[in-house]
């Protein structure tokens, strides 16, 4: 067994040099998170889902090293059962003075072979049983050799009777935050008289059935679906501010709080009997058993059970049957630079966990940590009351069932730079739903990443579950949405390349370090069109620091967003009357000292205009009373131009041209302008456009000009009418030609209420078809269809049948097509 032992040893330093140089993958910025130099943005989708900050796993929040405890007793190996004497050196250095840090000191295990035959147990804070090395050479490692007839849990730290999530002390109240998204540290409560800061609060979100109606009853299959009252969410946080009814957290929440769907409670915990700053390092254990498939033996190797601000490091385990390092009702415990190997049991339920976070655990660090053989080598057991697990450079060898969120609503999991060799099952991580698996698994992982995870050429399951989301982004082999069970595919982007950042919960532990946390994101963010001629905005924001909101605007296809404006907090509205007849989409992110929030979720809204919103414009030149003389070039120009406000609308302009006497109902000339503020014809098309109306200048002739502003939906006609005198010598031998074309006139009246005119022009007889269509591009009728004389024709149409609105009509020829619009007003 030794030699095997320094084979697996030899194995696992080999494991980690080739993690150093495994073959370059293209890099892949996700949609999802982005990082610019040590700052990262989250973006959330309609729903709010977003990937949450998971850097508060592990041992102080991963704010502080593990610490190194000075030795208080030592230990050696001597002939026999070992075991009492390692309690007693566990319960002496219990029975020591904290000093300010909260440290009693260590228990040294002097190199060499220990025989263990019961459970070795830290009970008090401030403790820590030390060996002197984790490898199989006694001389320089501490080898804890475990009875086979000895059951249970090798070594325990924590009394196994705190039970956080129950122990609470009156009064309660009730977050009143309509919405609290994931990835949120602040929220208000129905009565803040309750707290101060620093006290160790539960947020209990109950399960009611409208929740359980939410999310289809956990998705069960075949199996009864999840029972109100018992698919409850825990989250175990300290209060780290409070201003006015708002309090702010030490770490996020991993799921949302919909106070229309559920209620969460809020309470304080009563933390006696919890164990503080304690754990276990540099040892070896190994099991011993009656074979690879033999149970009869002790079931799990480290279990933490009831401590906060825990750890264990470098430790080996071989031969355990159930899990090999686990954690429960506990919070910030990290495991590692260890290896849980070779379990010995059958291979059913319940087996061969090398990794496991258990019920009630929060905040949790599985890194740079190694298993074989595993049915479930890195996995969340503790369901919905389990939440911020992360398994960081850990590699599994030979895993013979998958890793995954295992059961009933367990969130936030990450699996960070993951890595599966020669896994002897098709698919090796699950963020899915697992049906009638067990007794009504459902939802296995909830609002989870897989991160740059190596599948080993193997499959891994991304499915979003009702009302939350899960993501794979940046993993090594056939990442779909299949699964088991046929659900909506979740967030998957970057297969096959290596995302950036390279490691998730680094950036986000770094940024945090580096910056302090970000505002919460806002959210339910809705737009109105309620009031004309403008968006209004509103959402829903939670914070304890001066906060101001950064609005930003897309045009509607969700790429080109621009920031649009920057309010301060004390609004939660947002009024944009810059806008034009398009679909928008909008987001809003905060912004305090500490930096930016990830964005709020995306919405969407179009405008509904007045013709007011077009402000009044005017006409410019040629002004009243300007006199032309045309004949001395026919090639000469004359301009028409006028001004008009800039706005987001797309309008179209029509240059009108008409008698003196006449309303410009049935004008001479009717010219559509796209865009521009003036339009430049010669002489001798102004004059072509008299003659064809049978006007010929013998020697001055008055023409009066306008500008219709026109928009999908609005009109507006300048207020002025500029008259201008046109000269020309009678004996002139130019601009007598006149040169007649096929032409559509604008309707008369425009806008109409219900009936109006429509003129058109043929220079030859033709087949014509003259037709009606809404904005959709339906023909609402045919006025005219059959063969036509040459010259001009009326047609009347009634629009009596019809709702008010913009409608074209369209003339079409063998050879001529022409559009115009029209406005009916009700």
């Amino acid at each position: 067994m030794r030699n095997d032992h320094k084979i697996l040893d030899r194995f696992i330093y080999l494991i980690l040099l080739s993690l150093i140089a495994l073959p370059g993958y293209a890099q892949h910025t996700s949609s999802a998170l982005q990082k610019s130099g040590e700052r990262l943005t989250y973006f959330s989708d309609q729903e709010g889902n977003r990937i949450p900050d998971f850097s508060h796993a592990g041992y102080m929040s991963g704010e502080a090293e593990l610490p190194y405890y000075p030795v208080k007793i030592t230990v050696g190996p001597q002939p026999g059962d070992d075991t009492n004497r390692i309690k007693g050196a566990i319960s002496y250095v219990e029975g020591l003075p904290v000093d300010e840090n909260g440290v009693r000191g260590a228990v040294l295990l002097e190199p060499g072979i220990y025989q263990v035959s019961d459970q070795l147990k830290i009970e008090t804070s401030g403790v820590v049983l030390r060996g002197a090395g984790s490898g199989p050479d006694p001389t320089d490692a501490t080898i804890l050799q475990v009875s086979r007839s000895f059951r249970g849990t090798v070594v325990q730290i924590g009394t196994g009777e705190y039970d956080w999530y129950w122990n609470y002390r009156d009064p309660r109240t009730i977050v009143t935050t309509p919405f609290v998204p994931v990835g949120s540290r602040n929220f208000e409560v129905g009565d803040i008289s309750f707290f101060e800061v620093g006290d160790n609060i539960i947020l209990r979100h109950r399960s009611s059935q409208k929740w359980l109606d939410a999310i289809n009853g956990g998705g069960t299959a075949t199996d009864p679906p999840w029972e109100e009252g018992y698919i409850e969410i825990y989250y175990n946080r300290t209060i780290t501010g409070i201003k006015d009814s708002t309090i702010s957290v030490d770490a996020p929440i991993f799921n949302h709080l919909d106070r229309s769907l559920a209620e969460t409670r809020v309470y304080v915990v009563d933390r006696k009997k919890l164990v503080e700053k304690s754990g276990v390092e540099y040892l070896r254990i190994e099991i011993q058993s009656s074979g690879e498939r033999s149970e009869n033996h002790a079931e799990n190797g480290v279990i933490f059970h009831g401590v906060e601000n825990g750890w264990a490091r470098y430790i080996n385990i071989f031969h355990f049957s159930s899990t090999g390092f686990g954690t429960a009702n506990s919070r910030n415990i990290t495991i590692a630079n260890s290896g849980a190997f070779e379990p010995h049991s059958p291979l059913t339920g319940e087996k061969r966990y090398n990794f496991n976070s258990q019920f009630f655990s929060n905040n949790i660090l599985f890194e740079n940590v190694n298993s074989t053989n595993g049915r479930r080598s890195f996995v969340s057991n503790g369901t919905s009351v389990s939440s911020g697990i992360v398994f960081l450079n850990a590699h599994s060898r030979g895993a013979l069932n998958s890793s995954e969120g295992h059961q009933k609503w367990s969130q936030g999991l990450l699996y960070d730079n993951v890595t599966f060799e020669n896994p002897q099952t098709y698919f090796v991580l699950g963020l899915y739903n697992r049906g009638d698996f067990g007794s009504s698994h459902g939802w296995g992982a909830v609002h989870s990443v897989a991160w740059n995870v190596d599948a080993g050429g193997q499959y891994i399951f991304i499915q979003k579950p009702p009302t939350a989301q899960n993501y794979g982004i940046g993993n090594k082999g056939s990442v779909s949405g299949e699964g088991i069970y046929d659900h909506p595919t979740g967030y998957i982007e970057g297969s096959n390349t290596d995302a950036i950042p390279a490691s998730l919960y680094k950036a986000q532990l770094n940024e945090r370090l580096a910056n302090g946390v970000p505002p919460d994101a806002p959210v339910l963010l809705t737009v109105s069109n309620n009031e004309k001629n403008q968006l209004e905005l509103n959402w829903n924001h939670s914070s304890i620091k001066e906060t101001e909101f950064i609005i930003e605007r897309s045009p509607g296809d969700g790429e080109n967003f621009q920031r649009i404006a920057t309010i301060q907090k004390s609004d939660s509205m947002y009024s944009d009357n810059n806008i034009g007849e398009k679909l928008y989409q909008y987001r809003v992110r905060a912004k305090d000292s500490n930096g930016l929030s990830a964005y709020s979720n995306v919405a969407f809204g179009e405008a509904e205009f007045t013709n007011d919103y077009i402000q009044n414009f005017h006409l410019k030149n040629p002004t009243d009373q300007t006199t032309i003389q045309i004949d001395i070039d026919p090639d000469s120009t004359i301009t028409f131009e006028w001004d008009i406000r800039e706005t987001e609308l797309d309008i179209e302009y029509t240059l009108l041209i008409d008698r003196p006497a006449s309303d410009f109902s049935d004008p001479l000339a009717e010219i559509t302008i796209a865009e521009s503020k003036e339009y430049t014809m010669t002489y001798r098309e102004l004059t072509n456009i008299l003659q064809r109306s049978n006007i010929t200048i013998e020697s001055e002739f008055a023409i009066k000009w306008t500008v219709i502003a026109s928009t999908k939906t609005l009109m507006k006609q300048a207020e002025e009418q500029f008259l201008i005198s046109l000269l020309k010598d009678p004996d002139s031998p130019i601009l007598n030609e006149v040169d007649k074309d096929t032409d559509l006139a604008q309707n008369y009246p425009n806008p109409f209420n219900p009936v109006t005119t429509i003129r058109y022009y043929l220079a030859q007889e033709s087949d014509v078809t003259l037709d009606i269509f809404d904005l959709s591009g339906t023909r609402v009728v045919t006025l005219q269809a059959g063969n036509v004389e040459a010259g001009y024709h009326d047609v009347e149409f009634d629009g009596r049948n019809l709702a008010s609105g913009v409608y074209m009509y369209r003339l079409k020829t063998s050879d001529f097509v022409r559009t115009r619009k029209m406005i009916l007003i009700k």
